[in-house]
């Protein structure tokens, strides 16, 4: 057992607070990582505000990087001192896994979103040895060392990128560039319209022009500066209206300003 500062969230809490656990040994089927960098998805807000079924209290964490520390006696491909992206987690042994379609594994919300092992048990204990739930999306990267699936890990020890910008490409960068990629099949030459501009906007915005072939298709990332009441009253500007009158709004100011109208159009967060 190795002692751990993780961000903890507890129910009727503040979002997150920072606290000394207690993490298991890994079983023969899960990787030990130290995680070095993590980014943080509006997934895990919302987990943390109690939005989401995900069970109390929590480590949450889904977009880490790191490197592996220990490593279970059944896993293989896995070394340590290997770098390391965590992303989501997948049964592996499904028709859409073995299909290439890991996102759409039929386990995803369990294996994912439940944070715990797959025979109910968690790794992590607290100061008083109640269990704090891990293994969300497989990780739980907002910790210093976290218990990994392996479906969750890729190896990326030849590449020259920090950690910190390893990390979003666990969740952001493949939401945005996937869909852009894979959902739009954005073709060269299209004019691409994405509404949000955050980890998943921009990602999406990199996606397209890297499919552009120079035939001049204008891209676009736009983001809504104001995001909640909160936030609104201490700019003394109004709160952002509901997503119809926004993206109306966009549309409008678009319209004036592109030359060529959008073929393809990714709302990527709000």
């Amino acid at each position: 057992m190795t002692r751990v500062t993780a961000a903890v969230c507890r129910a009727g809490g503040d979002l997150f607070g920072v606290e000394e656990l207690v993490i298991d040994d890994p079983r023969p089927d899960e990787v030990l990582v130290r995680f070095t960098a993590a980014g943080l998805c509006h997934t895990d807000l919302e987990v943390a505000a109690g939005r989401m079924p995900t069970p109390f209290p929590v480590v949450a964490g889904h977009e880490g990087a790191g490197v592996v520390d220990a490593v279970g006696s059944a896993v293989s491909g896995f070394a340590p001192g290997d770098r390391v992206v965590a992303s989501f987690s997948f049964c592996g042994t499904c028709r859409n896994c073995r299909n290439g379609r890991p996102a759409y594994c039929p386990q995803h919300f369990p294996l994912n979103f439940g944070a715990q092992r797959t025979d109910g048990s968690t790794g992590l204990r607290d100061a008083t040895g109640e269990p704090v739930h891990d293994h969300f999306f497989g990780q739980s990267s907002f910790a210093g060392y976290g218990l990994c699936r392996p479906s969750s890990l890729v190896r990326v020890s030849g590449s020259a990128l920090v950690d910190h910008v390893l990390a979003p490409l666990g969740c952001g960068v493949i939401t945005g560039a996937g869909a852009v990629w894979n959902l739009l099949r954005v073709p060269p030459g299209s004019t691409v319209a994405v509404f949000g501009a955050g980890a998943v906007g921009l990602s999406a915005v990199m996606a397209a022009f890297e499919r552009g072939d120079g035939g001049g298709g204008g891209r676009c990332g736009a983001d809504h500066r104001v995001r909640h009441p909160a936030r609104a009253a201490r700019s003394g500007r109004p709160p952002r209206p509901p997503l119809t009158g926004r993206l109306v709004r966009w549309w409008s100011i678009w319209r004036r300003r592109m030359t060529k109208m959008p073929t393809r159009w990714c709302a990527c967060g709000y």
